[in-house]
């Protein structure tokens, strides 16, 4: 039984509305996260790189960028991002008529 203009998912009471399956939902294990990461840098990485190096391989090449995303996306070392600010900042403060 909907409830009136509602989503019939979300019902009291409805039997698939459990909150989620223990061991199914919520964060991952930390040992989990840990053995990705190693794999990712112990396998993935190195052919990652050897894949973009190729000069056989390009920009133009769907396999290349989504390598060159992935290893942005994933490297432990994140670029430097150098910002630099330059100028005059004013502040003006106006008041209201209730002041």
């Amino acid at each position: 039984m909907a409830r009136p203009g509602g989503n019939p998912h979300l019902v009291p009471g409805n039997p698939g509305n459990s909150g989620g399956k223990k061991g199914r939902s919520g964060p991952k294990p930390l040992a989990f996260k840990q053995e990705c990461s190693r794999l990712t840098d112990e396998v993935a990485m190195p052919k990652i790189a050897a894949y973009l190096e190729d000069p056989k391989n390009g920009p133009a090449d769907p396999a290349w960028r989504w390598c060159l995303e992935f290893s942005a996306e994933y490297s432990k070392r994140k670029a430097a991002q150098e910002v630099e600010q330059s100028g005059e900042l004013t502040i003006r403060i106006v008041r209201g008529p209730d002041r």
